[in-house]
């Protein structure tokens, strides 16, 4: 069994990454071949599809972003979400992937009233191998950068993005949420998340 395969079988539940629910006795890893319809599990960045606190991402946490009500927003609605490895990057100060939504019957996610996907961008700057050498190199830089991470969050969830969003013919990335914890006195223990 590969090392994605048992890391499926043990996140899988949990996190909502194609669980069906109700034990029907097959693996995670079977499932997600089922779901997929790829005839082999496809692999998971589940090494991204993390919250601020590294614990897999949960559909509740995932609708809520998306912008359902609490009435909606409970894990009965998102039944399950994949983040493949395909669409994975991990770069020297982020780490995002794409999220492929696959919503409850009557949920409309195909231009509708929630999105089929999202990208999701994570950065929790102690995790970063750059950030860390950055502190022992240049540590007022990381102050820095963590501002420039809000600017980002602010001007993608500002009015006049969403003027141009509704727009056509401009293409721009709508943010539905972000999770921003930035901290003055040690920058490198900021943290931000953001599906888009």
């Amino acid at each position: 069994q590969s090392r994605s395969s048992a890391a499926l079988e043990l996140l899988a539940p949990w996190a909502g990454m194609a669980a069906k629910g109700g034990g029907g006795g097959g693996s995670a890893a079977a499932e997600l071949e089922e779901e997929t319809g790829t005839g082999a599990a496809a692999a998971q960045a589940v090494d991204v599809a993390r919250d601020l606190e590294g614990r897999p991402l949960t559909r509740g946490w995932v609708a809520a972003m998306v912008g359902l009500s609490a009435g909606q927003g409970d894990e009965g609605e998102l039944v399950s979400y994949e983040a493949p490895e395909g669409s994975a990057a991990r770069g020297m100060m982020s780490e995002a992937c794409r999220l492929t939504l696959k919503w409850a019957d009557g949920v409309d996610g195909a231009g509708g009233s929630v999105p089929n996907s999202v990208f999701y961008k994570r950065i929790v700057m102690g995790d970063l191998e750059h950030v860390q050498l950055k502190a022992r190199t240049a540590p007022l830089k990381i102050a820095r950068d963590v501002k420039s991470y809000a600017v980002e969050a602010k001007f993608l969830g500002s009015q006049g993005v969403a003027e141009l969003i509704a727009t056509d013919g401009i293409r721009i990335a709508k943010c539905f949420g972000s999770d921003l914890r930035p901290d003055s006195k040690s920058p490198i223990d900021s943290k931000f998340a953001r599906p888009s």
